[in-house]
């Protein structure tokens, strides 16, 4: 060991971290894969080879998502927020999917960005599954992955999925096409007219289609938004749309910066 680093704490395992309840479910759940912490297993192991993921499917992931009973509370899960999932997935906030398979068992590990903290460092979800798509069990290292069933974990099945139903498609040129939602490394500011306002159901639906018709996007081609157009308003029109708002019986803060109207925003003495 370098003399630099003699006397300095180690990094706890992960494991070592939980409380005791939930440091005993996931030493069960690892147990599935011979007891190897997905969360210590070296990246060179690791395979991208989508040929071998396994067949994960949608029912497959209602299935767990919905179906599965919770360890914790031995009733069903009510996990609403798999169309949450879908999203995180279509908007580019999964990466680095890998695999291996243990035994019997396929173990899937991905990086999911956080819901609300975008730049913070992604989360790391894994799932154990048979080779026929049947979910055993999954874990994120977010506050909500105990619980087994969080959107960063729906997310993960989702890509897997979408995964899955690539490599059986065909592009024009016979070659198995692998392309998905690229990662998005950094959440820029936009306009409003720049900004895909689409509902993830929506965004499931077309990319649904576009794979059943074998009409997939390589990520670096962009597919293009037709806008119509819209001519801007006249001075006319502006100013009777301001008097509208003005006689609308309440204040609109817009008014405030409209020098016809911006008088009445003054604050009182």
């Amino acid at each position: 060991m370098n003399d630099n680093l003699k006397g300095l704490p180690l990094k706890p395992r992960y494991v070592d971290t939980l409380a005791p309840i939930s440091k005993a479910r996931y030493i069960d759940k690892i147990r599935l894969i011979d007891n190897k912490d997905p969360y210590e297993i070296p990246k060179k192991e690791w395979s991208s080879d989508v040929n071998k993921c396994p067949e994960i499917q949608y029912p497959d992931i209602v299935n767990y998502l919905v179906n599965t009973q919770s360890a914790y509370t031995l009733s069903d899960m009510k996990a609403y927020k798999s169309l949450e999932s879908y999203n995180h997935f279509v908007s580019g906030w999964v990466k680095e999917m890998a695999h291996m398979t243990i035994g019997s068992k396929c173990l899937v590990s991905g990086h999911v960005r956080h819901s609300q903290r975008m730049h913070n460092t992604p989360l790391h979800c894994w799932l154990i599954a048979k080779k026929d798509g049947t979910v055993l069990s999954a874990h994120c290292n977010c506050m909500a992955g105990l619980g087994e069933s969080c959107s960063h974990v729906g997310a993960l099945l989702f890509a897997i999925e979408a995964t899955v139903k690539l490599r059986k498609s065909q592009t024009v040129t016979q070659e198995k096409s692998y392309w998905l939602p690229s990662f998005v490394q950094k959440v820029q500011g936009k306009p409003v007219e720049e900004i895909d306002f689409t509902s993830a159901k929506t965004r499931k639906r077309k990319f649904d289609i576009a794979i059943n018709q074998h009409s997939c996007t390589p990520q670096n081609e962009k597919m293009e938004r037709v806008v119509p157009f819209i001519p801007p308003p006249t001075e006319n029109e502006l100013a009777d749309f301001f008097e509208a708002l003005h006689c609308s019986g309440s204040k609109p803060a817009l008014l405030s910066l409209v020098p016809d109207y911006a008088h009445y925003y003054k604050p009182k003495a």
